[in-house]
């Protein structure tokens, strides 16, 4: 597939339905020139909302909040778009209407446009997803298969004012991974394969697939209460066992028919008889331990109230103590029901109460709490024993009550066929109909057992095909990553030599780029850094140069090299860091001198120190705003 650049034609802000900035933009080199604080930086943030960034609440500046919306008109390779987004600056996420035309023609057409979406869905497209495809990227996705968006792309194509300079992407506010990191260079310079993309959505298809394959069995084997040792062979031999049980049921049902008396068998009466009375006995039995559970529940509830008494008696108690401890003994120099003095009685032997005058105990209070909440805790301790006890009593009581009941159930069935039998035949025939009605059920239930492990057992196979895909897919991956390789070294190699060339043309400020060529380097996406020398970080000037001259040679690798996806466009804000004058100027030339040669780019910069070569209309965008002359009013 053959990549599109991208080219802003015409840019326009509007304010109470008028608009209040509208310039036009052109190929090559676009400066916008201005005192510091004229919104120059302003200008660039809104140009990134308008492509798919996301500004948080924080980094909107006034008067923006009064403002309605952007509309920026773009080309594309050969078509011509316009989208319109709403100023939004409580971190919502608005949609971005796109009309398939110039700006003017938009205006005029408001029922042509294609409102899309900031996240994808089955049944829309998004943003980033319609611009993806027109430039020819088809989509990308991270190693844990998160799709790129325009937001992230932009993160590499926008140098902005509040971006950290010792970092390659403009600084995130949330959360940000490696693999994303990763990703976004990767796929902007074309260093991972085309392939990768559709075969790593397909790893995590086939991923899910497997996972809900294992999820399946596991629920079909719970039902058949089986376990992974168990095979067809198992089912089937279950199946002839009862088959061969109702066949056997059967004959012999035939044989004690034909054996049978047409009158009532010896000791029929005998087992009417015993049967009630096996029926009485349970019944008794039952009444018994039904009173035995109702009064274990008794019991039970009287011990959690008292569990609940212990427990306030408790609390108050520690109440008590805290209170004692914190005010102490409490003495009356006067009577609190008549205010007279009392008076001390200086030859008592023994410790008196200073108001009743009675003996006080020889132990302290702080003791007696002691004590009396030690014996509080082990009631309640007990009492839980309690509890846990008849709790345990009350289960085996209400298991043993199911028994007799079910025994009783039983017994009575039998004692109604026994009752409305008048022969020997009738009552062969109403035991063996129970018997042989059971006996199909179970035969029913084991040949629908083998119908599920049979669907077991195809899940099993299509599971096992899937996973050597997915091995095959993995492979797959580690074979073309390994071939991506070689590209990587040339590509970062290439970017790395122009980059430091453009350090050796620096003013000479900072000793080691007067030598940078001869340093080794390395340009790390994941890590969000460029080392040049085994150092990240120099003086702040200098990382503003380092990383300007990183992304004019990403942007110079572009132009020459067809695989990148980079669509030859950047945004460059020398405003980002405290650059003199002969160094900002220094920094422009170099990016003119770069792309003397060059034709088919974008590259958008700001500044308030403009080189003279670029203070001009022939790269200037609009005049040069002055001190309060400012470009959004």
């Amino acid at each position: 597939m053959t990549y599109q650049r991208l080219k802003i034609n015409r840019f326009v802000a509007i304010r109470n339905n008028r608009i209040m900035y509208d310039q036009l933009f052109h190929d090559g080199i676009n400066v916008i020139r201005g005192e510091h604080s004229v919104g120059k930086s302003t200008l660039l943030d809104l140009i990134f909302y308008s492509l798919g960034g996301e500004l948080k609440e924080k980094e909107w500046k006034s008067p923006l909040t009064q403002y309605e919306k952007v509309i920026i008109e773009v080309t594309i390779g050969t078509r011509t778009l316009t989208l319109s987004r709403q100023i939004e600056t409580n971190n919502k996420k608005p949609y971005i209407n796109v009309f398939e035309g110039n700006l003017d023609d938009a205006l005029l057409n408001h029922n042509k446009w294609l409102p899309l979406g900031p996240s994808r869905s089955e049944n829309k497209m998004s943003f980033s997803e319609f611009l993806f495809e027109a430039l020819g990227w088809g989509q990308s996705i991270t190693s844990e298969h998160n799709n790129l968006t325009m937001h992230q792309i932009l993160r590499l194509l926008y140098l902005s004012q509040t971006s950290n300079s010792t970092n390659i992407l403009r600084s995130e506010p949330h959360l940000d991974k490696e693999s994303t990191r990763q990703a976004i260079g990767d796929f902007l310079l074309g260093l991972d394969d085309l392939s990768l993309y559709e075969i790593r959505q397909n790893i995590w298809k086939l991923r899910r697939s497997i996972e809900q394959k294992n999820s399946d069995i596991k629920s079909y084997r719970r039902l058949l209460n089986i376990d992974e040792s168990t095979t067809i062979e198992n089912i089937q031999e279950n199946i002839k066992i009862i088959h061969d049980k109702l066949s056997l049921s059967i004959l012999e049902k035939k044989d004690k028919l034909n054996e049978a008396s047409p009158y009532m068998p010896n000791g029929f009466s005998e087992k009417i008889m015993n049967t009630s009375k096996n029926i009485a006995e349970l019944t008794k039995d039952i009444k018994y331990l039904s009173e035995k559970e109702q009064y274990i529940n008794s019991e039970i509830t009287d011990c959690m109230l008292f569990s609940k008494s212990l427990q306030f008696r408790i609390k108050s108690l520690n109440e008590s103590k805290n209170t004692f401890v914190v005010l102490g003994e409490m003495s009356f120099n006067y009577c609190p029901s008549c205010f007279s003095t009392i008076s001390e009685n200086e030859n008592a032997t023994t410790c008196k109460c200073s108001l009743c005058k009675s003996d006080l105990p020889k132990y302290s209070l702080e003791e007696k709490y002691t004590e009396t909440l030690t014996e509080l805790k082990y009631q309640q301790r007990q009492n839980q024993k309690t509890i846990t006890s008849l709790n345990s009593n009350l289960l085996d009581t209400k298991e043993v009550l199911i028994i007799k009941q079910n025994e009783l159930r039983n017994l009575e069935f039998i004692l109604r066929d026994y009752s409305t039998s008048t022969n020997e035949r009738e009552i062969i025939i109403e035991e063996y109909s129970k018997k042989l009605s059971l006996i199909e059920k179970n035969l029913e239930d084991a040949i629908s057992s083998q119908e599920t492990f049979l669907k077991i057992d195809n899940i099993i196979q299509e599971k096992k095909l899937e996973e050597t895909e997915l091995i095959k897919l993995e492979k797959e991956i580690e074979l073309k990553e390994e071939n991506s390789k070689e590209r990587r070294f040339s590509v970062l190699n290439s970017i790395s030599k122009y980059s430091k060339r453009l350090l050796e043309l620096d003013i000479g400020s900072e000793e080691s780029f007067k030598h940078a060529t001869s340093l080794s380097d390395e340009i790390n996406f994941s890590k969000d850094e460029w080392s040049l020398g085994g150092r990240v970080a120099f003086s702040d000037s200098s990382n503003v140069v380092k990383k300007s001259s990183l992304q004019i040679a990403m942007l110079k690798h572009a132009i020459k090299d067809p695989q990148c996806r980079l669509p030859n466009f950047m945004i460059l804000d020398f405003e980002c860091g405290d650059l003199n004058a002969p160094r900002s100027h220094r920094l422009q030339q170099n990016l003119l001198n770069t792309f003397t040669n060059d034709t088919n780019f974008q590259v958008i910069i700001t500044s308030s120190k403009v080189c003279k070569e670029l203070n001009n209309n022939t790269y200037g965008i609009g005049k040069y705003y002055d001190t309060n002359d400012y470009i959004f009013k």
